[in-house]
């Protein structure tokens, strides 16, 4: 009752006539961009249909003339996985019909009922008059078996149930024998004929049920997140909670399993750790087991997804399977370090201990991912004293949504890094001194991160060392938390990476299946780089000048998996924009950071890049090569918050605080984006 009672003040003190317009401005402007991008993105998708011809005609075709009491029954083998509807041609000269069809689908083998529907003659008009595509397609719909139809044999029942004399309708057949044979009850035919069949699966279809439900999941991100700002004041990470789930869900399904950068070899990861988690033994060094449903639900999945894939997703993923048995796949774990893998880990074993099929599995460990961003999102924007609105601009941006909602080994690694900085603001900041949860806390944080991504992080873990002696208990106390914190960071990096440094080194061979593609690149040395320093500097400066641009715009904007969706640079550079107002300061703000602090800073983000940098240089490029390859603007997302924290200052200062204002821009702004990834998603397929 007290918190009803606080909402309800919160709401008396907040609610006005200028909130209320807010509200109305907001619902129309997203209604009329939802009617815009529904024109424009959802309904030129509707005529976007692929066929599978069970039964084909040629160009000239046959036209099999319809009376009443007239049934054809027909035998057909179905070439393709997917089926929503099973239809046949019709044609008619005459300017009105009168009648009505029926059509049945039975499986062959079962002869299970698949699809009943009847047709109204009324429907055809004369064809000739028609200027496009002189046919109407009489469709049945699949409702139960809408995949594992590949050679698939069925029946179609074809019955003329009325039909007025001055009626002229025809059917579309082929006189080829190759097909089987029509079996024609109530009528005459001078030749055997085989009717036309095919299959349909409308792209349509998802596109229309994904409007449909996203637009609702953005419009109650909009109203929800405009409703707790302007009415109960929240907090921006009660705020990121809504904003957040909502967006991560769109992303889920609008960039599936698979298309994300390397995410099939993080899924084949993911599934070898399960098995090591259930105790399955692998069959041998170069396979992995998994059950049937999840080797169809991996055949289907593709770097760069098709519509027919996206169709398949969204028509299986509530399916649930009995089939346990276990059936092996080509493939092995591509690291060492299961922790990367945790959450999608325990999501993949849930799925596979309740039975849920492979569709829905891969969705349980991509959820389990998501939750695990939406718990260290929110607890860095709760923990950072400063910069709130950057830090949840910068944990919506679509790069870090992209990295964490999927398999990727990226995802820990950039949430924890936002975790580690609130933390360590929190203590540098704010006038306390630090306490054992904070040196726990960021000693368990900086293990983790020392040990990803062969220690890359490292340099900002360090950072520890900026918290002044002040801050703690005593000089020993202090001497003896910096002594610990080095040697946790170096466990957590010996664990993990020096497996990784030897192969690099040569010292021991490629045992991951990532580390012997690396090693058949045929990359420069360690060697290479230091003895001939004026090549190395030369490819560095190059790299730079060609990609510094791409590698910013990469960190937080895309382009977004292996389908390249490109953000506009127009919202790259204004959500950026965005982030550089919401760190700034406030005027009368307390400063926050010293010309020291800031250079240390400054520093341990040119050893961070330098260490990605010398990774990609020694495991990643090819001898000869004028630029450094395989560096990617989301290796560089951890150090967002630091790179623009640098701006902030007393040069730079704003009259008031617009956090609000900053966010829910940056809401907005994200709407658009999803707008575009969905406009970029059809052309790409």
């Amino acid at each position: 009752m007290k918190i009803l009672k606080i909402w309800a003040g919160r709401i008396k003190e907040n609610l006005s006539l200028k909130v209320i317009i807010g509200f109305v401005i907001m619902t129309v402007l997203f209604m009329v961009g939802r009617s815009v991008v529904y024109v424009n993105e959802i309904e030129p998708r509707r005529e976007d249909v692929y066929t599978a011809d069970a039964v084909s005609r040629d160009k000239e075709g046959t036209m099999l003339p319809l009376k009443e009491g007239m049934t054809i029954t027909q035998r057909f083998l179905y070439p393709q996985d997917q089926m929503m509807a099973v239809g046949v041609e019709l044609y008619s000269d005459a300017y009105k019909n009168k009648g009505e069809f029926s059509m049945k689908v039975y499986d062959m083998e079962t002869n299970e009922l698949l699809g009943e529907e009847n047709f109204d003659a009324s429907k055809l008009t004369d064809m000739r008059a028609e200027a496009i595509d002189d046919v109407t397609y009489f469709n049945v719909p699949i409702a139960d078996h809408l995949s594992g139809n590949e050679n698939r044999y069925m029946r179609v029942e074809f019955s003329v149930l009325s039909l007025s004399e001055k009626s002229s309708v025809y059917l579309f057949a082929n006189a080829d024998e190759s097909y089987e044979i029509a079996d024609i009850t109530g009528g005459e035919v001078e030749e055997p004929l085989s009717i036309v069949v095919r299959g349909y699966c409308y792209h349509y279809g998802y596109w229309a049920e994904f409007f449909k439900w996203g637009t609702n999941v953005i419009y109650f991100m909009l109203a929800g997140c405009y409703i707790l700002i302007t009415l109960f004041r929240a907090k921006p990470q009660h705020v990121f909670i809504i904003a957040g789930t909502c967006m991560a869900l769109c992303y889920a399904f609008l960039i599936p399993p698979g298309a994300v950068p390397d995410e099939m070899g993080h899924i084949e990861t993911t599934y070898y750790y399960s098995n090591k988690l259930l105790g399955i033994e692998e069959p041998d060094a170069e396979s992995i087991y998994v059950r049937k449903t999840d080797k169809e639900a991996l055949g289907k999945i593709q770097t760069t997804p098709t519509l027919k894939e996206y169709n398949y997703f969204i028509l299986n993923i509530t399916h649930r399977t009995d089939d346990t048995e276990l059936v092996k796949i080509e493939g092995t774990k591509g690291t060492d370090n299961w922790l990367l893998y945790v959450p999608a880990i325990l999501g993949v074993t849930a799925g596979r201990l309740m039975n849920l099929n492979g569709i829905t599995t891969l969705y349980a460990g991509r959820f389990f991912m998501m939750f695990a961003y939406l718990l260290f999102a929110y607890l860095a924007i709760r923990k950072i004293p400063v910069g709130k609105a950057a830090m949840f601009l910068i944990v919506l941006s679509p790069v870090f949504i992209q990295q964490s909602c999927s398999y990727s080994y990226d995802a820990l690694p950039i949430e924890l890094s936002m975790w580690f900085v609130a933390e360590l603001f929190s203590v540098l900041y704010e006038d306390r001194k630090i306490k054992r949860r904070d040196l726990i806390v960021m000693a368990i944080l900086a293990f983790l991160l020392a040990s990803c991504k062969a220690g890359t992080y490292i340099p900002e873990c360090l950072l520890f060392f900026l918290i002044p002696k002040e801050k703690f208990e005593n000089p020993k106390q202090c001497k003896r938390m910096r002594l610990a914190f080095i040697v946790i960071m170096l466990l957590g990096f010996l664990i993990n990476s020096i497996p990784y440094l030897m192969m690099v080194l040569g010292i021991t061979e490629a045992t991951t299946e990532l580390q012997q593609y690396s090693n058949s690149l045929n990359c420069y040395t360690v060697s290479d780089v230091l003895l001939q320093p004026g090549n190395t500097v030369r490819v560095l400066i190059t790299t730079f000048l060609q990609y510094a641009d791409f590698y910013f715009e990469g960190s937080f904007a895309g382009p977004l998996g292996w389908l390249n969706i490109a953000i506009s640079p127009i919202w790259a550079y204004t959500m950026a924009g965005l982030i550089f107002l919401g760190m700034m300061t406030v005027k009368d703000e307390p400063e926050y950071i010293t010309k020291k602090q800031r250079i240390w800073i400054a520093l341990a983000l040119l050893a961070t890049v330098a260490m990605v940098v010398a990774a990609m240089f020694v495991s990643w490029t090819g001898k000869g090569s004028t630029t450094v390859s395989g560096i990617q603007g989301r290796y560089f997302t951890p150090l967002l918050f630091y790179f623009f924290f640098l701006f902030r200052g007393k040069f730079i200062k704003i009259e008031h605080n617009v956090d609000d204002i900053i966010m829910y821009a940056g809401l907005g702004l994200n709407v658009i984006i999803i707008s575009n990834i969905l406009s970029s998603v059809q052309t790409v397929m």
